[in-house]
């Protein structure tokens, strides 16, 4: 290593980064972040000490104010996030990491203008001040803090605020992230490779001139792991946060091209009754289903839609608004009005609407697709959202695409069979139309005969007579079964209107079934999560809801809510509300004006601190040997911390609570002999470590010789010993 001794160990605490290693750092973090001015006169301020000799003494008390003003410049982020509808994201973690350099920066400054020592680490935990002041108070002889200097620390942090700003740079940062290169293991960003340099660079400084051949091939070998262990690692944390906040808000996000439906499971079926959305009827026809994902293929109790990635379009949103147009529509061709509250919780969200829905108001989002059947898929810019549905007779083909004969006729090998049987059994005739074909169906669920009811618990399917097993629908069809949940309803519906030629697809959403009377909202829970089928009129040119579930499935699932439950519920409704109305455009200037006001006051008041400090530490400069004076008039140095040592390595302790005329006095009762030697000690000790005057020169100096003379006695006592 580079400055070492060989029989020397490192100390990571002390290396310095190579010169102009930070500067560079911060314009690139500039570059990327959209603020390259900004992040080239903060490299320019911080390695502008190498050519300039002004300096300040920073003591440590001056270190513990600079890092209160980087507190305080933490706790203005996390103010204007809660206030500030520019800091609303709900990604809050990556705001404080994009910004990171800059509010650690009064830091780092300090660290390399000071004539002092470098910072201690006592300088960062105020329990560890408090317990080292208690402790000098309570007369007990202090180590020297550990120290360390904050170089590689910041640039650590440097390169994780470029990990932040990396992917989504605007501006110059574009030019950086759009550049891709093939080197033969992948494609790799300009960003990854710059930051490689920059890594690289910082490492010099553990290399000595002879082994920089092997250092540099075993670092190329380990950006290249680390560019496959970067990508399996953000893979990685994909799944864990969306599993996460699946888990934390009970609620698993619709995905448009695929639904595993519950077939199989066996026991309850379990759903949240936490609160996902607020819907509200404005104007209009009252819907009583929500779709918000359409599928046409089932397969092995899988619904999916084919050829998903062309599947999408975006939708067109009217500019410097945040109103999106699914088609060039007229407000008074509207037949319903319906406002939708509610918090999201993925990167790409399904978005609750109304059928032939044509225009959203008030919705902000980076981005909104609908695919060829119809679902909405949203990149909220805000976790909480509200937005406006109008709807109304739209273009056949605009919202939800025509019917395609292949896939909207579809019938699973497995199944073909006993759902053919089925179908033959409802006595339709040919010429029958499409609307009387849909009614057969609804009156083959509905009569009592064929005893269909609705149950949340399901039993195992059985084995038939081959001792095949059997299939779940074929099991729920049967006349043994018949109970089942939304989703067998629904399936079996699309499948049974399938073989009678009726083009069909499946459905799921929301059903409207509870009322909150105080806001005139209907309150959507994961409980409410309903499946149901879309059937296309021949005649008509048009889709239609088709719902076979029996009629009181809602009174099944709907059970009486805990008073905790009740709580949360209120809880979820006042933290929607406010983050909604902390983002509108009318809070009045007082609510805009006051926490900048605040803010800026505490701000001030940290920085005048800072300021007095560092002009008394200037005072205190020029009188450093007063200071040690000070020091010894505390009695410090007392000759009594070299005896304490020497009796603790005899096995005599002092715990933290005991005095050290307690300690003695229990010595003495062990060892009578040393009573007339230990009371003159305790006593000459208390004179010089609280005594205001002190003890004279010639006192000191016959206070350390008869504690050196105790000090010896002790040592024959333990050489007689042995």
């Amino acid at each position: 290593m580079r400055g070492q001794d060989s029989g020397d160990l490192l100390d990571w605490t002390m290396l310095k980064p190579p010169a102009y290693l930070l500067g560079t750092t911060l314009l690139f973090w500039g570059l990327l972040s959209g603020h390259p001015l900004l992040g080239l006169a903060a490299g320019l301020l911080l390695e502008c000490h190498r050519w300039a000799n002004w300096r300040w003494k920073f003591s440590d008390q001056d270190y513990i104010r600079v890092w209160n003003l980087c507190v305080v410049l933490f706790l203005i982020v996390a103010v204007f996030q809660v206030v500030d509808r520019d800091f609303g994201r709900w990604q809050i973690t990556r705001v404080f990491q994009i910004w990171m350099p800059l509010l650690l920066f009064p830091m780092i400054w300090a660290q390399y203008f000071t004539q002092g020592k470098d910072v201690s680490l006592l300088t960062f935990s105020l329990v560890a001040r408090r317990k080292r002041l208690y402790d000098e108070r309570a007369g007990r002889r202090l180590k020297e803090p550990r120290r360390a200097h904050l170089g590689y620390f910041y640039f650590a942090i440097l390169l994780l605020s470029i990990g932040a700003v990396g992917r989504e740079a605007p501006r110059i940062g574009e030019f950086f992230a759009s550049i891709n290169h093939r080197i033969g293991f992948g494609a790799v960003s300009s960003v990854y490779v710059i930051v490689s340099v920059l890594l690289a660079w910082a490492l010099t400084v553990f290399v000595s001139r002879r082994g920089w051949v092997l250092a540099g091939a075993l670092f190329l070998v380990s950006i290249f792991f680390g560019h496959h262990l970067h990508h399996g690692l953000r893979f990685l944390h994909r799944v864990v946060e969306s599993k996460t906040m699946e888990w934390m808000s009970g609620r698993h996000t619709p995905d448009a091209n695929s639904s595993r439906t519950q077939f199989g499971k066996v026991g309850a079926l379990k759903l949240s009754p936490r609160v996902f959305w607020r819907a509200k009827h404005l104007d209009g026809k009252r819907s009583s289903l929500l779709p918000d994902t359409i599928y046409q293929t089932y397969e092995d109790r899988e619904w999916r839609n084919k050829r998903p990635s062309s599947d999408t379009t975006d939708i067109d949103k009217v500019e410097n608004t945040n109103q999106w147009e699914v088609e060039n529509f007229s407000l008074t061709d509207a037949i319903s009005i319906m406002e939708v509250r509610g918090q999201v919780y993925s990167d790409e969200e399904t978005l609750p609407r109304l059928e032939n829905t044509g225009l959203i108001f008030d919705l902000e989002a980076s981005n909104l697709e609908k695919n060829k059947l119809g679902s909405l898929i949203l990149s909220p810019s805000y976790r909480s959202i509200k937005y406006t549905l109008y709807a109304g007779k739209l273009t056949p083909g605009i919202l939800e695409s025509h019917p395609v004969k292949k896939e909207d006729l579809q019938i699973a090998e497995r199944e073909h069979e006993h759902i053919h049987k089925h179908a033959k059994s409802l006595a339709v005739r040919e010429q029958a139309s499409t609307r009387e074909r849909i009614q057969a169906v609804e009156r083959f669920f509905s009569d009592p005969a064929n005893n269909f009811r609705y149950t949340q618990y399901l039993r195992g399917i059985g084995v038939n007579d081959l001792g095949m097993r059997e299939s779940h629908l074929y099991h729920f069809l049967d006349r043994k079964g018949r109970k089942g949940h939304c989703e067998y309803y629904a399936t079996s519906t699309v499948l049974l209107l399938r073989a009678l030629g009726v083009k069909a697809r499946y459905v799921v959403g929301y059903a409207l079934k509870e009322l909150d009377k105080e806001s005139g909202e209907w309150v959507i829970r994961g409980t409410h999560r309903h499946a149901w089928v879309r059937a296309w009129l021949e005649d008509e040119q048009c889709w239609v809801n088709v719902d076979t579930t029996p009629f009181n499935w809602f009174d099944v699932e709907n059970k009486p809510l805990s008073p905790l439950r009740k709580f949360l519920d209120r809880w979820d409704h006042w933290m929607l509300s406010w983050n909604l109305w902390r983002r509108a455009d009318d809070k009045g200037l007082l609510w805009m004006l006051l926490p900048v006001i605040l803010a800026g006051g505490l701000l001030i008041i940290v920085v005048l601190r800072l300021v007095r400090g560092l002009r008394k530490s200037q005072k205190n400069a020029s009188g450093s040997s007063q200071r040690t004076g000070n020091i010894a008039l505390l009695g410090l140095d007392s000759a009594w911390f070299e005896l304490e040592d020497t009796l603790a390595e005899r096995a005599w302790l002092r715990t933290t609570a005991q005095s050290v005329g307690d300690w003695c006095r229990q010595l003495m009762t062990v060892h009578p002999e040393w009573r007339v030697s230990l009371s003159n000690i305790v006593q000459t000790h208390y004179r010089y470590r609280f005594d205001p005057q002190g003890l004279s020169k010639a006192e000191v100096e016959s206070f350390k010789d008869t504690v050196g003379s105790f000090r010896e006695e002790l040592s024959q006592d333990d050489a007689e010993e042995n």
